[in-house]
């Protein structure tokens, strides 16, 4: 497994400056040694960004979140740089923690200048460890199994929909499906980082967790409908979305058409290498849908990227969230 040391991390140590690596806590190599190709993916983001911002901005927004002996919290700030990068690639010009504008000290991590557009960026980190985390309700019958289950419409929406559950006599993991949890951290950028108008972009950095639950949130929750024909035996199922989906541009989700797009990624290290996804979801039914021009460029920076990737996925980078405006109905 690669194991780089900290001479291979020159602009790593500027930023967190080399007193601090002097005296810091435990061995100063000790983190890089558990996850070396982060960090090798690290330098690489902050050299991009020191050509654009300038090495005293990065130590400004960086130095005290890289500094942070909580392996967890390095890893989303490494995140937030790579997410910033990502715009940073594609942009003429690029500011670093940008306040909201609204007279509070609230502030979002970027605005990229793509294709003469103004892009508005926040990041946000997702960490999903169901079902590792959690106990089994049951195991499969014969074959020791263990079952885990959660569900995937919020108990409040089925009531509101009228949808009836499966029964289901052990009790969920949890109650919360993960496609809400991942609707109220985009929310949360909405309400408290982002501006109110403008190309507004989340950036979602994927630490652990399902990709398809954040195209549940974005699209709306998946239920089966079924429905009787005049023949008793015979039944018509097909599935569906619920219209409460950030991006479907119902009513329900008027709150998110502040959010131009959400931009996935996720960095992921096995077996000495550091495997990449990417994927642009746009929003259609947007305030301020964004820009073909952003699109594509954003398109480009993505498909080169992950072609680089070991193991990079081969399905589109780019996927525009389908309208659905009804409010009552799946689709």
């Amino acid at each position: 497994m690669l194991q780089p040391d900290l001479s291979n991390l020159p602009m790593y140590q500027r930023l967190v400056g080399p007193s601090w690596l002097a005296n810091y806590p435990t061995s100063p190599g000790g983190q890089t040694a558990q996850r070396p190709c982060h960090y090798v993916q690290l330098e690489a983001d902050l050299c991009l960004l020191r050509n654009l911002v300038g090495e005293e901005r990065l130590i400004e927004c960086y130095r005290d979140k890289l500094r942070c002996v909580d392996p967890c919290q390095v890893l989303q700030a490494m995140h937030e740089i790579h997410g910033v990068t990502l715009l940073g690639q594609a942009a003429s010009k690029l500011t670093l923690h940008v306040l909201r504008g609204d007279g509070s000290k609230h502030n979002f991590d970027a605005q990229a200048v793509i294709e003469g557009c103004e892009v508005n960026a926040d990041v946000k980190t997702r960490r999903d460890e169901f079902p590792f985390t959690s106990q089994a309700t049951d195991e499969v019958e014969d074959t020791g199994v263990p079952i885990h289950w959660r569900p995937t419409v919020d108990e409040h929406e089925t009531e509101d929909y009228g949808l009836r559950s499966s029964p289901n006599t052990e009790p969920p993991v949890s109650r919360t499906p993960e496609n809400k949890n991942i609707r109220d951290l985009l929310l949360g950028a909405v309400k408290r980082q982002l501006p109110v108008n403008g190309i507004n972009v989340v950036l979602l950095g994927h630490t652990h967790g399902d990709r398809q639950d954040l195209e549940f949130a974005l699209e709306g929750a998946p239920v089966l409908r079924t429905r009787r024909g005049h023949d008793p035996k015979i039944r018509l199922s097909q599935w569906g979305h619920l219209s409460t989906g950030a991006f479907t541009g119902s009513e329900e989700s008027s709150e998110f058409r502040a959010v131009s797009a959400v931009l996935w990624f996720r960095l992921m290290e096995w077996d000495g290498q550091l495997f990449r996804g990417y994927k642009l979801y746009v929003h259609e039914a947007a305030n301020d849908v964004m820009p073909g021009v952003v699109v594509e460029s954003l398109r480009r920076v993505l498909e080169t990227l992950q072609a680089l990737a070991p193991g990079g996925e081969a399905e589109p980078v780019v996927y525009r969230v389908p309208v659905r405006r009804s409010s009552q109905q799946g689709s």
